[in-house]
């Protein structure tokens, strides 16, 4: 058994530093910036239901002013981060950590936990673009469970406190569950079930629903994110994607008379003659390569 407000306490500050961990894993912080985060996370669980906590109103103002500060500290280098895109990543680390800080030693409502939670799912989706560890992959699982925990908490705490109707038509406030013992257990056995739920129900989806062929840079023509070197019978322009190379063999060649120079040989794989404002093509195999169409150049 356990006090409500204690237990939602306790997964609502997991979830955070799931968040944090997260990040920390992927390598987009520091020393001194994780040592920040914990003291202040330390500072906010001691405060956390007194009158130390700061109030809405300087919070909020710390929020606003905080993003505008935080890109001209970045733009002037006060990070030691250089205006790249490899630099962006640890520049949003920093600043939603910066948020995150701000709204835990706040005096916190319903609306607070959930841009508390909203900070949380932030952190870790972009940790995942930054790290292939199998350690995120246990922080996401584990953020995954306490997160269910803490929405169920919360929407049982938004709940009690919504006002009711007695018999004889007075409003009077609903019990709230703050000083209610609930079991502890039941909590995390919901939430499993729920996530087994959802399991059971995405994954046959995932495997059934066919993929669009475009996806993976197949299928349609129009090509994906990621193109091969080599050889082809069409040249869509306007892609764009990276080229990656291929080792397919696309050409043997046999010389019975080799030149004095071998070196000043060229060699033309394909010739597209035919344009149609949008792709080049080989009009038919009867085209001699050496040919184009008059005012085109398949270039």
């Amino acid at each position: 058994m356990m006090n409500f407000d204690s237990l939602f306490k306790v997964f609502s500050y997991t979830a955070v530093l799931c968040g944090f961990l997260a990040l920390w894993i992927s390598g987009s912080l520091g020393v001194v910036e994780s040592g920040v985060f914990v003291a202040a996370m330390v500072l906010a669980w001691k405060i956390e239901g007194t009158s130390r906590q700061i109030s809405e109103r300087p919070a909020t103002a710390l929020i606003v002013l905080a993003i505008p500060l935080y890109f001209i500290a970045w733009r002037f280098g006060v990070f030691g981060l250089s205006s790249t895109t490899s630099a962006l990543p640890a520049f949003l680390a920093r600043l939603i950590l910066t948020l995150s800080v701000i709204k835990l030693l706040q005096r916190k409502s319903d609306r607070d936990w959930v841009f508390l939670y909203l900070m949380g799912f932030f952190q870790v989706l972009l940790a995942a673009g930054l790290s292939i560890s199998a350690l995120y992959l246990a922080v996401f699982v584990g953020y995954i469970f306490v997160m269910v925990c803490s929405v169920i908490l919360l929407e049982m705490r938004r709940t009690s406190q919504q006002i009711v109707k007695d018999s004889s038509g007075r409003i009077t406030p609903n019990e709230s569950a703050s000083g209610r013992q609930i079991q502890t257990a039941r909590i995390p056995i919901t939430a499993l079930g729920l996530l087994l739920l959802i399991a059971a129900v995405a994954g046959p989806m995932f495997f059934l629903i066919p993929r669009v062929g475009g996806a993976n840079g197949s299928g349609n023509g129009l090509g994906g994110v990621s193109t091969y070197s080599g050889f082809s019978d069409k040249v869509r322009l306007g892609q764009i994607g990276r080229i990656q190379a291929s080792d397919e063999v696309v050409m043997r060649v046999r010389l019975e008379s080799p030149p004095v120079e071998p070196t000043a040989i060229r060699w033309r794989g394909v010739a597209l003659d035919s344009f149609d404002n949008q792709s080049w093509s080989k009009s038919s195999s009867g085209v001699c390569p050496g040919q184009g169409r008059p005012g085109h150049d398949p270039g």
